[in-house]
């Protein structure tokens, strides 16, 4: 397991700005909700598959949910 190995490490970024180069975005969410009314624009709003780091090299991308603006999201695109 990479966590065990000396310098390894897990990616989440629950709460943080969205960085490409470690994190993948599956989804761009509504920020509406119980607690998303507080959450910036690109801010991870949750992480549906952590990543991993081995000794600052990235070995797999988290990929996360991301808040998008409260009227649009990618889930539902416009019509």
């Amino acid at each position: 397991m990479i966590l065990a190995l000396p310098g390894g490490g897990s990616i989440g970024g629950l709460g943080r700005i969205f960085d490409r180069w470690r994190r993948q975005r599956l989804l761009s969410t509504p920020r509406r909700g119980a607690n998303r009314n507080d959450v910036a624009e690109g801010t991870v709003v949750e992480v549906l598959q952590p990543g991993y780091l081995l000794h600052d090299r990235l070995v797999r991308p988290a990929i996360v949910a991301v808040a998008a603006a409260d009227n649009r999201s990618s889930d539902h695109p416009k019509t």
